[in-house]
C-alpha cells in the first residue's frame, strides 16, 4: 500500500512539475501583454532625383525613400539651388514629380528632395543632376536697310545665340535720328521685315530683336541711317 501511494505522488510530482516547466517557456517566448510598439521617426530621404529645365521653372522627379520611418509620407518638398545667383525656390507636393516655379532664366541649378511624415523631415536628398535654364536669345545683327514709300525694309542674321529655347519671331523697329520723334515696328517670322508707316523725307535708324518662349532678348546695334520715300 505504501508502494503503491509513493508511487501515486512520483507520478502527481513529476505532471507538476512538467506543467511549471511548460508554463515557464510560455512565459519566456509569450509577448507581455500591452508591449509598447516601436515609435515611428522620421523618414530616409527620396532617391533618384532628377531636374528638367523648363521656362523659369524646373520639374524634379525622385524615387520615395526606401524606409517612411514607420509613418505614412504625406508630403515632399523639392528645393533647387542656383550656383550662379539664380533666386532659390522650393515647392511642395504629394507625389513625384513636383515643379519648382519662379526660377532665374538663364542660371544653372541643382534640386534636392526631402520625405516628411507625422514626426517631421527627412535629411535632403543627394541633389539631382545641373541645368540651365533657358534664357532670352542674344542680339540679331542688322545686315542691310532699304528705303521704300513711307517704309523700310530690314534685313538681318539671326543671333549667335536662341537662348536655350527657339525662337519664335522677329521684331523689326525704325525711329527717327532727328526732328519729332517718331517710329513704326513691324513683327515678323524671318529676315527680311518690311516697316511700314514711315514718314518721307525723316531720316531713320532700325533695330532688330528676337524672342522666344522665355521673352524678347535685346535689339540689335542701331542701322545706317536711311530715309523713307514719298
Amino acid at each position: 500500500m505504501t508502494d503503491r501511494s509513493t508511487q501515486r505522488r512520483r507520478r502527481t510530482g513529476a505532471t507538476a512539475l512538467l506543467c511549471g516547466l511548460a508554463v515557464a517557456a510560455l512565459a519566456v517566448t509569450a509577448p507581455a501583454a500591452g508591449a509598447a510598439k516601436p515609435k515611428p521617426t522620421k523618414p530616409g530621404p527620396p532617391t533618384g532625383v532628377t531636374a528638367t529645365a523648363g521656362v523659369r521653372r524646373i520639374t524634379v522627379a525622385f524615387t520615395a525613400p526606401a524606409s517612411n520611418g514607420g509613418a505614412k509620407i504625406d508630403n515632399y518638398r523639392a528645393t533647387c539651388t542656383s550656383s550662379d545667383g539664380g533666386k532659390k525656390r522650393s515647392h511642395d507636393g504629394e507625389k513625384s514629380p513636383i515643379k519648382v516655379n519662379g526660377l532665374t532664366s538663364g542660371k544653372t541649378y541643382t534640386c534636392t528632395v526631402s520625405a516628411h511624415n507625422k514626426v517631421g523631415r527627412s535629411d535632403e536628398s543627394a541633389p539631382s543632376n545641373a541645368v540651365t535654364l533657358p534664357n532670352v536669345p542674344g542680339k540679331p545683327s542688322v545686315t542691310s536697310v532699304t528705303p521704300g514709300r513711307h517704309s523700310i525694309t530690314v534685313a538681318f542674321s539671326a543671333p549667335a545665340s536662341d537662348g536655350g529655347s527657339p525662337i519664335t519671331g522677329y521684331r523689326a523697329k525704325c525711329t527717327t535720328t532727328s526732328g519729332p520723334k517718331h517710329h513704326g515696328q513691324h513683327d515678323g517670322k524671318k529676315s527680311p521685315i518690311k516697316v511700314d508707316g514711315l514718314h518721307p523725307g525723316q531720316s531713320y535708324t532700325c533695330t532688330v530683336s528676337a524672342k522666344n518662349k522665355v521673352g524678347r532678348g535685346p535689339a540689335s546695334d542701331p542701322s545706317a541711317p536711311v530715309t523713307p520715300t514719298k
